[in-house]
């Protein structure tokens, strides 16, 4: 449940850094994280996580994103609010002291 384990192509002297296990080819240790930023076009960037967007390790998106991680598939990343689909702010307002009253 904790574990998570793929067998997948790379190795450590590769563009694809993984740490395979000797005979297994499990991965054991590999990038958490790839993008690649497209400097002549930012919303062609994308991005793979290799678990999920879940912090909490027994939530839903925990390892969603797994699958695509192994496959070497990415997500898009965009620089236009009208492809982020539904979002939520959050502001921070300090509260004032009792002294600067």
């Amino acid at each position: 449940m904790f574990n998570h384990s793929s067998p997948t192509p790379g190795g450590t002297n590769t563009v694809n850094v993984a740490r395979p296990q000797r005979g297994t080819y499990a991965q054991t240790h590999g990038a958490s994280y790839r993008q690649v930023i497209d400097l002549s076009d930012m919303n062609r960037s994308v991005y793979i996580g290799s678990l999920g967007q879940d912090g909490h390790p027994l939530g839903r998106h925990a390892a969603d994103q797994q699958g695509r991680w192994i496959a070497g598939r990415y997500l898009p990343m965009s620089t236009d609010p009208s492809d982020w689909g539904r979002t939520r702010s959050l502001q921070l307002t300090p509260a004032q002291s009792a002294r600067t009253r």
